[in-house]
Protein backbone atom coordinates (compact mmCIF):
# COMPACT_ATOMS: atom_id res chain seq x y z
CA UNK A 1 0.00 0.00 0.00
CA UNK A 2 2.83 2.51 0.84
CA UNK A 3 4.59 2.03 -2.43
CA UNK A 4 1.31 2.26 -4.04
CA UNK A 5 1.26 5.86 -1.89
CA UNK A 6 3.95 6.58 -2.86
CA UNK A 7 4.11 6.14 -6.94
CA UNK A 8 0.70 7.44 -7.05
CA UNK A 9 2.25 10.58 -4.79
CA UNK A 10 4.85 11.22 -7.92
CA UNK A 11 2.39 11.24 -10.11
CA UNK A 12 1.19 14.23 -8.88
CA UNK A 13 -2.30 11.63 -7.79
CA UNK A 14 -4.20 12.92 -4.91
CA UNK A 15 -5.59 9.87 -2.89
CA UNK A 16 -8.21 10.96 -0.18
CA UNK A 17 -9.71 8.95 2.75
CA UNK A 18 -6.26 6.29 2.54
CA UNK A 19 -5.99 4.64 6.10
CA UNK A 20 -3.09 4.11 7.53
CA UNK A 21 -2.35 2.67 10.90
CA UNK A 22 0.52 4.82 13.45
CA UNK A 23 3.28 2.01 14.96
CA UNK A 24 2.56 3.97 18.48
CA UNK A 25 -0.10 1.25 21.07
CA UNK A 26 0.02 3.68 23.48
CA UNK A 27 -1.18 6.77 21.21
CA UNK A 28 -4.58 8.00 22.79
CA UNK A 29 -6.74 11.55 23.64
CA UNK A 30 -6.63 12.21 27.16
CA UNK A 31 -8.59 15.10 28.26
CA UNK A 32 -6.56 18.24 28.29
CA UNK A 33 -3.75 16.85 26.69
CA UNK A 34 -1.57 19.49 24.62
CA UNK A 35 -0.58 18.29 20.75
CA UNK A 36 2.20 20.01 18.73
CA UNK A 37 3.84 19.92 15.95
CA UNK A 38 7.07 21.50 13.40
CA UNK A 39 7.58 22.49 10.53
CA UNK A 40 11.13 21.01 10.34
CA UNK A 41 9.87 17.16 10.96
CA UNK A 42 6.59 14.83 10.49
CA UNK A 43 5.85 13.92 13.69
CA UNK A 44 2.78 15.08 16.10
CA UNK A 45 4.07 15.17 19.73
CA UNK A 46 1.68 14.74 22.47
CA UNK A 47 2.31 16.12 26.14
CA UNK A 48 0.29 15.94 29.07
CA UNK A 49 -1.48 18.99 30.61
CA UNK A 50 1.12 19.79 32.98
CA UNK A 51 3.12 20.06 30.02
CA UNK A 52 5.25 16.73 30.30
CA UNK A 53 6.23 14.69 26.91
CA UNK A 54 4.28 11.45 26.23
CA UNK A 55 4.98 10.36 23.18
CA UNK A 56 6.20 11.11 19.16
CA UNK A 57 3.81 9.78 16.15
CA UNK A 58 5.26 9.97 12.97
CA UNK A 59 2.98 10.61 10.31
CA UNK A 60 4.16 8.85 6.95
CA UNK A 61 5.82 10.77 4.83
CA UNK A 62 3.07 9.39 2.09
CA UNK A 63 1.05 12.08 3.62
CA UNK A 64 3.16 14.93 3.34
CA UNK A 65 6.63 16.43 4.10
CA UNK A 66 6.12 18.47 7.06
CA UNK A 67 3.80 19.27 9.80
CA UNK A 68 1.60 22.14 9.99
CA UNK A 69 -1.40 23.55 12.06
CA UNK A 70 -3.15 21.56 14.06
CA UNK A 71 -6.67 21.41 15.42
CA UNK A 72 -9.40 18.54 16.97
CA UNK A 73 -12.35 18.50 14.72
CA UNK A 74 -15.86 18.11 16.20
CA UNK A 75 -16.02 14.28 15.27
CA UNK A 76 -13.14 14.47 18.31
CA UNK A 77 -10.25 13.36 15.91
CA UNK A 78 -7.18 15.71 15.60
CA UNK A 79 -6.25 17.18 12.14
CA UNK A 80 -3.23 18.44 10.90
CA UNK A 81 -1.85 20.54 7.85
CA UNK A 82 0.97 18.44 5.82
CA UNK A 83 2.98 20.76 3.43
CA UNK A 84 3.92 19.00 0.18
CA UNK A 85 5.62 19.83 -2.64
CA UNK A 86 2.90 20.74 -4.52
CA UNK A 87 0.51 21.98 -1.89
CA UNK A 88 -1.20 20.31 1.25
CA UNK A 89 -3.04 17.98 2.31
CA UNK A 90 -5.11 17.60 5.35
CA UNK A 91 -5.07 14.58 7.02
CA UNK A 92 -6.78 12.91 10.39
CA UNK A 93 -5.53 11.50 13.55
CA UNK A 94 -7.78 8.98 15.19
CA UNK A 95 -7.29 7.90 19.12
CA UNK A 96 -5.99 5.13 17.90
CA UNK A 97 -3.10 6.16 15.97
CA UNK A 98 -4.61 5.74 12.46
CA UNK A 99 -3.79 8.34 9.70
CA UNK A 100 -6.81 8.94 6.62
CA UNK A 101 -6.17 11.79 4.21
CA UNK A 102 -9.18 13.93 4.07
CA UNK A 103 -8.35 16.91 1.92
CA UNK A 104 -5.52 18.64 -0.37
CA UNK A 105 -5.12 21.55 -1.97
CA UNK A 106 -2.76 23.55 -4.17
CA UNK A 107 -1.93 26.44 -2.12
CA UNK A 108 1.91 26.03 -1.27
CA UNK A 109 1.96 26.49 2.66
CA UNK A 110 5.89 25.62 2.33
CA UNK A 111 6.81 28.52 1.17
CA UNK A 112 6.68 30.20 4.69
CA UNK A 113 7.44 28.35 7.98
CA UNK A 114 3.79 29.82 9.55
CA UNK A 115 1.75 28.88 6.81
CA UNK A 116 -0.60 26.14 6.89
CA UNK A 117 -2.96 26.60 10.18
CA UNK A 118 -6.33 25.28 10.41
CA UNK A 119 -9.50 26.55 12.38
CA UNK A 120 -13.40 25.15 12.47
CA UNK A 121 -16.85 25.89 11.69
CA UNK A 122 -19.70 25.41 13.71
CA UNK A 123 -21.05 23.81 10.74
CA UNK A 124 -18.22 21.35 10.92
CA UNK A 125 -16.74 22.90 8.10
CA UNK A 126 -13.24 24.09 8.10
CA UNK A 127 -10.56 26.50 6.91
CA UNK A 128 -6.56 26.58 6.02
CA UNK A 129 -4.63 29.93 5.78
CA UNK A 130 -1.71 30.06 3.16
CA UNK A 131 -0.07 32.24 1.06
CA UNK A 132 -2.45 35.03 0.04
CA UNK A 133 -5.53 32.84 0.54
CA UNK A 134 -8.23 31.66 3.12
CA UNK A 135 -9.39 28.25 1.85
CA UNK A 136 -12.81 27.15 2.85
CA UNK A 137 -13.75 23.71 2.88
CA UNK A 138 -17.50 22.19 3.44
CA UNK A 139 -18.11 19.56 5.87
CA UNK A 140 -17.41 16.20 3.96
CA UNK A 141 -15.73 17.75 1.29
CA UNK A 142 -11.96 16.49 0.13
CA UNK A 143 -11.49 20.13 -2.14
CA UNK A 144 -11.88 23.71 -0.77
CA UNK A 145 -12.36 27.34 -1.89
CA UNK A 146 -10.46 30.44 -1.44
CA UNK A 147 -13.13 32.93 0.00
CA UNK A 148 -10.73 35.67 1.40
CA UNK A 149 -7.71 37.28 -0.51
CA UNK A 150 -5.10 39.58 1.28
CA UNK A 151 -1.50 40.19 1.81
CA UNK A 152 -0.09 36.86 3.92
CA UNK A 153 -2.59 35.20 5.36
CA UNK A 154 -1.42 33.37 8.82
CA UNK A 155 -4.43 32.39 10.81
CA UNK A 156 -7.75 32.58 11.56
CA UNK A 157 -10.47 32.49 14.20
CA UNK A 158 -14.13 31.75 14.31
CA UNK A 159 -16.83 33.56 15.90
CA UNK A 160 -19.25 32.29 17.46
CA UNK A 161 -21.60 33.98 15.10
CA UNK A 162 -20.04 31.75 12.05
CA UNK A 163 -18.07 35.06 11.02
CA UNK A 164 -14.27 35.09 11.29
CA UNK A 165 -11.30 37.05 12.60
CA UNK A 166 -8.70 36.78 10.10
CA UNK A 167 -4.98 37.67 10.44
CA UNK A 168 -2.81 38.74 7.88
CA UNK A 169 0.78 40.28 8.53
CA UNK A 170 -0.39 43.89 9.27
CA UNK A 171 -4.03 43.54 9.82
CA UNK A 172 -6.90 41.79 11.37
CA UNK A 173 -9.65 41.81 9.35
CA UNK A 174 -13.63 40.06 10.25
CA UNK A 175 -14.91 38.57 7.51
CA UNK A 176 -18.55 36.54 6.63
CA UNK A 177 -18.51 32.72 6.60
CA UNK A 178 -18.53 33.28 2.91
CA UNK A 179 -15.44 35.50 2.55
CA UNK A 180 -17.73 39.46 2.58
CA UNK A 181 -15.33 42.19 4.75
CA UNK A 182 -17.24 43.56 7.90
CA UNK A 183 -14.47 45.98 9.58
CA UNK A 184 -10.72 45.60 10.46
CA UNK A 185 -9.31 45.52 13.96
CA UNK A 186 -7.19 48.41 13.99
CA UNK A 187 -4.44 47.78 16.73
CA UNK A 188 -3.72 50.69 18.57
CA UNK A 189 0.00 49.87 17.90
CA UNK A 190 -0.02 48.34 14.73
CA UNK A 191 1.07 44.86 14.05
CA UNK A 192 3.87 43.69 11.67
CA UNK A 193 4.97 40.42 10.33
CA UNK A 194 1.63 38.60 12.39
CA UNK A 195 1.71 35.36 12.91
CA UNK A 196 -0.87 33.64 14.88
CA UNK A 197 -3.94 34.41 16.52
CA UNK A 198 -6.48 33.64 19.14
CA UNK A 199 -9.83 34.68 20.74
CA UNK A 200 -12.28 34.47 23.94
CA UNK A 201 -15.73 35.65 23.00
CA UNK A 202 -16.22 34.77 26.79
CA UNK A 203 -14.24 38.37 27.12
CA UNK A 204 -14.23 39.80 23.50
CA UNK A 205 -9.96 39.57 23.89
CA UNK A 206 -7.98 38.76 21.08
CA UNK A 207 -4.63 37.44 21.13
CA UNK A 208 -1.99 37.88 18.26
CA UNK A 209 1.66 36.97 18.04
CA UNK A 210 3.79 39.48 15.91
CA UNK A 211 7.81 39.34 15.02
CA UNK A 212 7.35 42.90 15.08
CA UNK A 213 9.65 46.00 14.62
CA UNK A 214 11.56 48.49 16.13
CA UNK A 215 8.67 50.31 16.54
CA UNK A 216 6.52 47.80 18.62
CA UNK A 217 9.31 45.73 20.03
CA UNK A 218 10.30 42.24 18.55
CA UNK A 219 8.42 38.84 18.94
CA UNK A 220 5.92 40.57 20.97
CA UNK A 221 2.35 38.81 22.19
CA UNK A 222 -0.31 41.31 22.62
CA UNK A 223 -4.21 40.98 24.35
CA UNK A 224 -6.45 43.69 22.53
CA UNK A 225 -9.44 44.84 22.73
CA UNK A 226 -11.58 42.88 20.07
CA UNK A 227 -14.13 45.97 19.60
CA UNK A 228 -11.72 48.81 19.96
CA UNK A 229 -8.00 46.95 19.14
CA UNK A 230 -6.64 48.30 22.32
CA UNK A 231 -3.51 47.05 23.61
CA UNK A 232 -4.10 45.74 27.14
CA UNK A 233 -1.10 43.25 27.64
CA UNK A 234 2.07 42.37 26.29
CA UNK A 235 4.53 39.98 27.00
CA UNK A 236 8.02 39.02 24.93
CA UNK A 237 8.29 35.73 23.57
CA UNK A 238 11.07 34.68 20.38
CA UNK A 239 9.30 34.15 17.19
CA UNK A 240 5.83 33.48 19.02
CA UNK A 241 3.65 32.04 16.51
CA UNK A 242 0.33 29.70 16.69
CA UNK A 243 -1.82 30.05 19.90
CA UNK A 244 -4.34 27.43 21.69
CA UNK A 245 -6.59 28.81 24.13
CA UNK A 246 -7.30 26.42 26.62
CA UNK A 247 -10.88 25.73 28.43
CA UNK A 248 -9.48 27.57 31.21
CA UNK A 249 -8.61 30.73 29.57
CA UNK A 250 -5.05 30.06 29.51
CA UNK A 251 -2.74 31.05 26.50
CA UNK A 252 -0.37 28.46 25.02
CA UNK A 253 1.68 29.60 22.21
CA UNK A 254 4.23 27.97 19.89
CA UNK A 255 7.88 28.96 18.58
CA UNK A 256 10.29 28.27 16.17
CA UNK A 257 12.75 28.37 18.08
CA UNK A 258 11.25 27.71 21.79
CA UNK A 259 9.27 25.43 23.17
CA UNK A 260 5.44 26.15 23.70
CA UNK A 261 5.34 28.81 26.69
CA UNK A 262 1.78 28.28 28.90
CA UNK A 263 0.92 31.97 29.79
CA UNK A 264 -2.33 33.06 31.94
CA UNK A 265 -4.83 36.07 30.29
CA UNK A 266 -3.02 38.68 31.50
CA UNK A 267 -0.13 37.12 29.58
CA UNK A 268 2.07 36.10 32.89
CA UNK A 269 4.26 32.81 32.16
CA UNK A 270 2.54 29.83 34.18
CA UNK A 271 4.51 27.31 32.57
CA UNK A 272 5.65 25.30 29.46
CA UNK A 273 5.35 22.21 27.10
CA UNK A 274 8.01 19.94 26.51
CA UNK A 275 11.78 20.92 25.66
CA UNK A 276 11.68 21.25 22.30
CA UNK A 277 10.63 23.98 19.55
CA UNK A 278 7.39 23.40 18.56
CA UNK A 279 5.48 26.44 16.65
CA UNK A 280 1.59 24.94 16.41
CA UNK A 281 -0.23 23.97 19.30
CA UNK A 282 -3.69 22.68 20.26
CA UNK A 283 -5.33 21.05 23.09
CA UNK A 284 -7.78 17.98 22.99
CA UNK A 285 -10.83 18.19 24.91
CA UNK A 286 -13.58 15.80 24.44
CA UNK A 287 -16.48 16.61 21.75
CA UNK A 288 -19.74 17.82 23.72
CA UNK A 289 -22.60 15.85 22.13
CA UNK A 290 -25.07 17.73 20.13
CA UNK A 291 -28.81 18.34 21.70
CA UNK A 292 -29.94 15.92 19.32
CA UNK A 293 -27.70 12.98 20.32
CA UNK A 294 -28.10 13.75 23.84
CA UNK A 295 -31.93 13.20 23.34
CA UNK A 296 -31.93 10.37 21.16
CA UNK A 297 -30.04 8.74 23.74
CA UNK A 298 -32.07 9.38 26.77
CA UNK A 299 -35.03 8.07 24.46
CA UNK A 300 -33.13 4.75 23.55
CA UNK A 301 -32.32 4.40 27.15
CA UNK A 302 -36.02 5.07 28.05
CA UNK A 303 -36.92 2.53 25.60
CA UNK A 304 -34.52 -0.19 26.58
CA UNK A 305 -35.71 0.41 30.49
CA UNK A 306 -39.34 -0.35 29.37
CA UNK A 307 -38.18 -3.37 27.51
CA UNK A 308 -36.60 -4.29 30.40
CA UNK A 309 -39.74 -3.37 32.56
CA UNK A 310 -42.31 -5.56 30.14
CA UNK A 311 -40.05 -8.72 30.95
CA UNK A 312 -40.10 -8.71 34.74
Amino acid sequence: MNKFLSSARSLGVVLLSVGVSASSSAWSFTEGDFFATSPFGTEINRYSQAGTFIESLAVPSTLGDSTKGLSFGPNGKLYAVMSTSSGYNVITVDSAGSFSNVASGSTYVEGNLSYGKIGFAPTGGFYVAGQNDLISFAPGSSTGTPIFTDNQIYDMKVLPSGNLFVLTAYSIKEITSTGSFVRTVNSSIGLTDARGLEYNSATNDLFVTVLGNSGSGYSQTMRLDATTGIVEATTTFSYGDDIALTKTGQVVIGSRTDAPRIFDSNLNQIGSIGTTPQMFVTQFSAPVPEPASVLALGLGGLALLRRKRSRL
